[in-house]
């Protein structure tokens, strides 16, 4: 029996496997480009918002939730891809179910997913006399609420608008997302400043003869922030490794600062005036406290 058993267990096995090959081979997923195609060939969808579903080669594709959301919310200001200022206005509308204590959140993103801004959108009553607040109703209800921000290093972002969830269960969760821009491309290139920001002391006993091994070392990642004097709109970067930075901003009178981390390094400010079409230098030297 033993001798029978074993080579038909062989077969069945390679059986299976070959059934496994023509399988696969011919439910070819490299043409999947989004969650219908992935759903419809019966791949795995995760339980998560929005949903999302995973190709065995490991692909993801989140469920488009936009036309949903056309019967729940509603936006008049800002549209799609608008190029926003700080402070802006976010106007629209949403069924009175998104909102909660007639609020929702709203957040302010860059496209590295930092937050710039978070707050939340008050619902806007409906004026009648002896009715109940406009958010107590299945109905659309205005909304409106004011961002301010700092300027971000990226160029776009997005806004999100989500459903509030007390209860915190996913299947209650919902939001609309809107892609935005901060600057616009003639502004990016076009004017700005332009510096270095470097760090002195560097030796705890200043040498005569100066010793070049106790020169200003540049500081690297530093958060230099330009803001505009009139409008206080502020236009961000970083410095990279050699200390340098670059800020494209329009034409205005601005006062240069660079963020404290700690304490230490103090960083002095810097009035400077842009002007159309030029790039202005500036040098930003900053206290390491090292005596």
């Amino acid at each position: 029996m033993k001798q029978f058993w074993h080579p038909l267990i062989l077969i069945v096995g390679i059986g299976l496997v070959i059934a496994a090959i023509a399988f696969f081979s011919s439910n070819d997923y490299s043409d999947i480009t989004n969650f219908d195609e992935c759903a419809a060939a019966g791949y795995p969808i995760m339980e998560s918002y929005p949903q999302q579903c995973k190709t065995p080669d490991g692909r993801t594709f989140a469920r488009d939730t936009s036309k949903d959301l056309e019967n729940l919310i509603r936006i008049t200001s800002p549209r799609a891809n608008e190029l926003i200022t700080s402070p802006f206005t976010i106007t629209g509308e949403a069924r009175g179910n998104w909102y909660f204590e007639a609020s929702f959140p709203v957040i302010l993103l860059d496209a590295s997913g930092n937050v710039l801004v978070q707050t939340h959108a008050e619902a806007q009553s409906d004026g009648s006399a002896g009715s109940p607040p406009g958010w107590m109703t299945t109905e659309f209800v205005a909304f409106t609420v004011v961002l301010t921000f700092s300027v971000p290093i990226t160029e776009t972002g997005t806004l999100v608008l989500e459903k509030d969830n007390p209860s915190g269960l996913l299947e209650n969760a919902n939001e609309l997302r809107i892609p935005v821009r901060f600057r616009e491309e003639s502004i990016q290139s076009g004017s700005g400043i332009s510096g270095y920001v470097h760090l002195g002391p560097t030796c705890p006993v200043e040498r005569i003869p100066p010793d070049p091994a106790c020169a200003d070392r540049p500081y690297t990642d530093a958060f230099v922030r330009a803001r505009e004097k009139s409008s206080g709109r502020t236009f961000n970067t970083r410095s990279d490794a050699g200390g340098n930075f670059r800020i494209a901003a329009p034409e205005g009178s601005y006062i240069v600062s660079v963020d404290p981390v700690n304490i230490l390094p103090r960083c002095g400010t810097t009035d400077v005036v842009v002007k159309a079409n030029q790039f202005v230098a500036i040098d930003i030297s900053c206290d390491s406290g090292i005596r």
